[in-house]
């Protein structure tokens, strides 16, 4: 038995005698250190010297040798080296789920870091460990309350109603939650009730029933309004007073907007529109963006988006930036030749953009016929600055 107390210079802060016993088994050429740590205990444990980590983690720098026996000293501080955070978030994002959990013990740097890396895997995850994460929401309104930005999206799925009311209890402890992103099978506005965070980004594949309508009211502090499936839209104008961007269908849109300040639209089209389409000249502000997301295919698609646009233009003709949005096909050569008569209804447009759904990839556009497409863009709108092509190829015009 070797007793060795450390000289002062490897004591603690407040001069603590911590004392280590290390019993050395002898063995053929390997001396295994087992460690005994005694500490006062009227005085509180230094933190840093937990002995919950095991020998070969405390003792592996500092060593010396004496009678053919290795003595291994504590080492002077176990804190992580000083490196630029830069540094450290990329060697974290090749650590699996388990080491990030164990290294964001380590500091409060590297906790800040592995959090981080965390909550950006959680969308990859399978079914089963979103519900582990879901359980853990809520069984801790500690945890709950740190999440900002929170999606849910179970529209392919069918899980369990104890699922839901453990997804309603999580939902209820994120004080602090800015936006949320809930997409689930059924009408199940219930689940929401309990939610009182001030959100300021939401979006739902929700039917819009008077459950929705009356928690959509209490949400004064709403920006972004995002409803995917609802097929109407009954709230006065005096709720969602801040209401400044909104998509969905053509009836939800029309229906929102009026005597709110929404300066940004984006119809979702499913076949010829036939609604009167005046509310949106009944916005508080100007409306400034224009965005219309539809399937190119069949062709005459197409032509009905076209004949939209050509209609909203009546009403809103001071928009600077039109967005059209392909959300399973791409779009037909014949598609850029026809929007470029359709740009002179916007006198003050400065950006327009085609955009291909997340699954697709754009079809090639050749340098030569970009050109030829920015031409004729420009000369039917000659304020216009900037021309996005799938595939984000973006053109500034001077």
């Amino acid at each position: 038995m070797v007793t060795i107390v450390l000289p002062s210079s490897h004591r603690i802060e407040d001069k603590l005698t911590l004392e280590d016993t290390y019993a050395i088994k002898h063995s053929p050429g390997v001396h295994t250190p087992i460690i005994h740590r005694t500490m006062p205990t009227n005085k509180h444990t230094p933190r840093s010297y937990v002995s919950q980590v095991s020998p070969h983690h405390t003792c592996h720098r500092y060593q010396l040798k004496a009678n053919g026996k290795t003595i291994f000293y504590l080492p002077r501080r176990r804190a992580p080296a000083h490196l630029p955070v830069e540094v450290i978030g990329l060697i974290m994002v090749h650590l699996g789920e388990g080491d990030l959990s164990q290294a964001s013990l380590v500091s409060q740097l590297f906790h800040r870091e592995c959090i981080r890396i965390m909550y950006r895997i959680i969308p990859r995850m399978s079914l089963r460990r979103s519900t582990m994460a879901i359980c853990a929401l809520a069984r801790s309104p500690k945890l709950a309350s740190l999440v900002q930005s929170y999606t849910i999206t179970l529209k392919h799925a069918d899980p369990t109603g104890n699922l839901f009311r453990l997804l309603a209890k999580a939902i209820s402890h994120m004080g602090n939650l800015r936006s949320l992103s809930f997409e689930v099978p059924g009408n199940k506005s219930w689940i929401l009730h309990g939610c009182t965070a001030n959100i300021r980004w939401f979006k739902t594949s929700l039917e819009f029933d008077d459950g929705l309508a009356a928690w959509l009211a209490t949400k004064l502090s709403i920006h972004d309004l995002i409803l995917t499936r609802a097929k109407a839209f009954s709230i006065q104008p005096y709720h969602l007073p801040n209401l400044s961007i909104v998509f969905g269908t053509p009836a939800t849109v029309l229906s929102a907007v009026s005597g709110r300040p929404v300066a940004s639209v984006c119809f979702g089209l499913n076949g010829p529109v036939m609604l009167d389409l005046s509310n949106l000249s009944k916005t508080t502000v100007s409306v400034d963006h224009l965005g219309v997301a539809f399937d190119p295919m069949p062709i005459w698609e197409e032509l009905n988006c076209i004949d939209f646009v050509y209609r909203c233009s009546i009403h809103v003709p001071q928009v600077q930036k039109l967005s059209f949005f392909a959300t399973r096909s791409c779009f037909s050569p014949t598609f850029y030749r026809i929007v470029a008569p359709l740009l002179s209804r916007f006198p003050a447009l400065k950006y327009l953009q085609f955009v291909l759904g997340e699954n697709r990839t754009a079809s090639p556009i050749d340098r030569a016929t970009q050109l030829e497409l920015l031409q004729d863009f420009h000369y039917c709108s000659p304020e216009l600055r900037t021309v996005t092509f799938p595939g984000n190829l973006t053109w500034n015009i001077e």
